[in-house]
């Protein structure tokens, strides 16, 4: 890039509001975010050009920033998201004055636009696959941790972050932010963020400080709603409600095959996250023992039935006619269609093809 010097506004949007081009390498230094990120390269002599001291602050694993770092943070709040993505995909040990300046500075982040917030949060989420030959297996884990030591999840998830703080017990007895760390440590890279935003529904569902049944589908709800504040596409918003909205039943292991039906019935690309998800819940409501899952064998069969059309799939293949509905009630066709999508779940929790005297019955009781 070419060397320049930037002002920013002071709310910290990410956005410099006057650039100025230089020749020095040394000012341009001073623009950039941490001292292991200000180190130049001269192709005339070979020889790195280091004015901050970055290579120093590599080599004993340090994060430090390059400038005052309540001045970094105040121009920038994206920075404070790319030093805990840095700090946990590299294992190092933030400075003392870099850390608490961050902190200072994080309610900066509801400046931050939505597509730089949620680019450094999936970031974090995978930051130990950023650089497998470091083997910082529990990356995600730091990095998360470090997001709520900062306070940053009460601007980037606020019903997540005000379930953490509650920590209430889980059915189980083990506190929410224990499961939830047990939940990221067995969730595989692609259900992380549903693994993330399973229990933030669960400060609503608690009575003498133990979380009571129900919280999953509340869960689901908060999720849906944060990741949309977040403009997350619908098709996260979908995979990660999908995961959320079975966790109970994953966690006690308890998804009967009819429901499995009910299920996969509506699934079609968030198969692989739910049977992953599957199995890391129910790894964790057990206490740090990765195993096997009933749900998840139930989801797999049901989804062989699916394919194998031991029921059906879609209302076009219902065996009730329009004709035979409107003369039970003379309804619309967005209320035929409501009304079908209803037969299409009874036939799946059953297994198969319901027959149209079947379909009738169910019909005039659902009318």
């Amino acid at each position: 890039a070419t060397f320049r010097t930037e002002e920013y506004a002071v709310s910290g949007e990410h956005m410099p509001k006057d650039v100025e081009f230089v020749k020095s390498l040394e000012q341009d230094a001073l623009r950039r975010d941490f001292t292991c990120n200000s180190i130049y390269y001269d192709i005339d002599s070979s020889q790195f050009v280091d004015p901050l001291g970055g290579i120093t602050d590599i080599n004993n694993k340090i994060l430090r920033a390059c400038i005052n770092a309540n001045y970094l943070f105040k121009n920038d709040a994206e920075r404070i998201l790319r030093m805990v993505r840095f700090s946990c995909a590299l294992g190092f040990d933030i400075d003392e004055k870099t850390l608490k300046a961050a902190e200072q500075n994080v309610f900066r982040l509801k400046f931050l636009s939505k597509a730089r917030a949620r680019k450094e949060i999936n970031a974090i989420l995978l930051s130990d696959l950023k650089y497998p030959m470091l083997n910082l297996q529990f990356a995600h884990l730091q990095g998360v941790k470090l997001l709520q030591e900062l306070g940053a999840l009460s601007y980037l998830f606020p019903q997540l972050s005000a379930a953490l703080e509650a920590n209430n017990k889980m059915p189980n007895g083990i506190s929410v932010l224990e499961y939830l760390n047990l939940l990221l440590h067995f969730s595989t890279p692609n259900t992380r963020l549903a693994a993330l935003l399973s229990l933030c529904g669960t400060d609503g569902y608690v009575k003498g400080g133990k979380v009571q049944k129900g919280f999953s589908i509340e869960s689901a709800e908060e999720a849906e709603y944060q990741l949309e504040k977040l403009e997350y596409s619908n098709e996260t918003k979908k995979v990660v409600s999908s995961c959320i909205k079975n966790f109970e039943l994953f966690s006690f292991d308890k998804l009967s095959l009819a429901k499995a039906r009910q299920v996969v019935l509506f699934a079609t690309s968030e198969l692989d996250e739910l049977f992953d998800f599957a199995v890391a819940a129910k790894s964790a409501y057990i206490l740090n023992v990765a195993t096997s899952s009933k749900s998840l064998a139930n989801l797999r069969l049901a989804e062989t039935q699916k394919q194998n059309r031991l029921f059906a799939t879609n209302i076009n293949q219902i065996k009730i006619t329009n004709e035979q509905i409107k003369k039970i009630k003379n309804i619309d066709a967005k209320q035929i269609n409501a009304l079908k999508t209803k037969l299409l779940v009874l036939g799946a929790k059953k297994g198969r093809f319901l027959s149209n005297k079947e379909n009738l019955k169910l019909a005039k009781k659902l009318i």
